[in-house]
């Protein structure tokens, strides 16, 4: 009775620490890991409302507006529509990075691939929207 108890609690140690390991599988002794890479993510701007949303995978941006007490003031509106990836590239989520100035207004977006650059200008009206490449001088 007393190694069949001893048996049981090993037994039960073992199911319940596979359990926690996690869902690796192991394929030739390696363990496979899955990151995910979000497609979308959210940058804070110095203005308490406003966020820039950018599609990480081609580029695209929006300005997220939010509000606590006015439904009319919260929405979301396209910056850039148009995909920043070159002929032929699949999008591929992670590829593009907002990076903050000291400018209010201004971001610098990154295709962190290939290295090209852009100067992201958004605004509370539309006409004030840019988004240009910045050419790079070798």
């Amino acid at each position: 009775m007393k190694y069949s108890n001893i048996f049981l609690i090993a037994l039960l140690l073992t199911v319940g620490f596979s359990a926690c390991t996690g869902n690796t599988s192991t394929q030739g002794g390696k363990a496979d890991t899955v990151v995910v890479v979000p497609v979308y993510k959210l940058y804070p701007t110095t203005n308490n409302w406003n966020f820039l949303k950018l599609n990480t995978a081609d580029g695209r941006i929006w300005i997220v507006q939010y509000t606590i007490n006015d439904d009319n003031n919260r929405f979301a509106v396209a910056l850039n529509k148009t995909m920043l990836l070159p002929a032929g590239v699949k999008p591929t989520p992670g590829r593009f990075a907002l990076i903050p100035t000291s400018n209010i207004w201004n971001f610098i977006l990154l295709d962190q691939v290939d290295g090209r650059q852009w100067q992201v200008q958004w605004g509370l009206k539309s006409e004030n929207y840019i988004v240009t490449p910045i050419q790079s001088i070798d």
